[in-house]
């Protein structure tokens, strides 16, 4: 069985099969992903009797979710690494995100993988600039991105120089 993040990669070659997608990522972007982060991270943080009161948080939340879903149609989507160095962000649908529906833009080719560690450090959230856009990346891509950097299948400066930070900060909060 494969990982969601090779599912999402497979996905990705399908639709762009004249490039070679080394790695593809689930990405939220616009104005509201990173406070839309914030509030998902910070049920990691509650005490455990607010299993009772997230799911009338999340009732509460539908129309709000709902009325960003009609105004901002794609602020979800898909970041294909290529293997020569090409960014390409996907759209998706926020009911399917491990499946692309087209091309939203083409990122400056070897654009940097640039991450927020304060940001990753305070509040946990992997927020990843690429180009001139800002993405708040999947956290289950965001643990492969990082093995992909520490395993040199992705170039990062950027990601490389900061992996002793993300480390530290695993260990303070796992142990």
């Amino acid at each position: 069985m494969s990982t969601p993040t090779q599912q999402v990669t497979r996905n990705a070659q399908d639709m762009l099969d004249h490039h070679e997608v080394i790695l593809a990522l689930r990405v939220e972007w616009g104005a509201e992903a990173r406070e839309h982060a914030r509030s998902t991270q910070l049920v990691w943080s509650r005490p455990p009797w607010s299993v009772l009161f997230l799911p009338l948080l999340e009732l509460y939340r539908l129309p709000i979710r709902a009325k960003r879903m009609r105004a901002e149609p794609n602020v979800w989507g898909i970041l294909a690494l290529t293997s020569i160095g090409g960014r390409i962000l996907l759209a998706s649908t926020p009911w399917r995100r491990k499946r692309p529906i087209g091309v939203v833009e083409v990122l400056p080719h070897n654009a940097p993988l640039q991450l927020d560690l304060e940001l990753m450090e305070t509040d946990l959230i992997p927020l990843l600039r690429v180009g001139h856009r800002e993405f708040v990346v999947n956290g289950v891509d965001f643990k492969a991105l990082v093995k992909a950097v520490e395993g040199g299948v992705v170039r990062s400066f950027d990601i490389e120089h900061g992996l002793d930070r993300l480390k530290a900060t695993s260990q303070k909060l796992y142990g």
